[in-house]
């Protein structure tokens, strides 16, 4: 299976950068796009620590440590309630995104699919 990097980099960015522009618009931050440009950016080049071969819990404290550096590099630092609600804003935004192309997903899958009744049975167990 073929990984193309710079397809991986770019999405990452965007999807970064839309991420940041939610947080932006939902707080109203009224944030210069230049410092969510650097920060999509910081997130996206952290990117390629992923392809390195390091534990997992190491990955993740990582990813953790660069979404609270792109916070900063993003909205700065005023004081701790400024900074926590950034935090709880760009998880809780991220969480709902994933919730929902899931759910997207298991629509489309049931409606591409020729066996309608099974797709309404699973869809009483996932309370769509």
């Amino acid at each position: 299976m073929k990984i193309y990097l710079d397809l991986v980099l770019i999405l990452n960015f965007v999807y970064d950068l839309l991420l940041l522009m939610c947080v932006d618009v939902t707080l109203k931050r009224f944030t210069k796009f230049y410092r969510l440009i650097i920060s999509a950016l910081a997130g996206a080049l952290s990117l390629i620590i992923l392809f390195l071969p390091f534990n997992k819990y190491v990955l993740f404290l990582f990813k953790v440590l660069v979404s609270l550096f792109m916070i900063i590099i993003a909205f700065g630092y005023k004081n701790i309630k400024y900074f926590f609600t950034n935090i709880w804003n760009i998880y809780s935004i991220h969480i709902s995104y994933i919730k929902w192309c899931t759910r997207l997903d298991f629509i489309w899958n049931c409606i591409s699919s020729s066996d309608i009744r099974n797709c309404i049975k699973c869809s009483k167990f996932r309370k769509i």
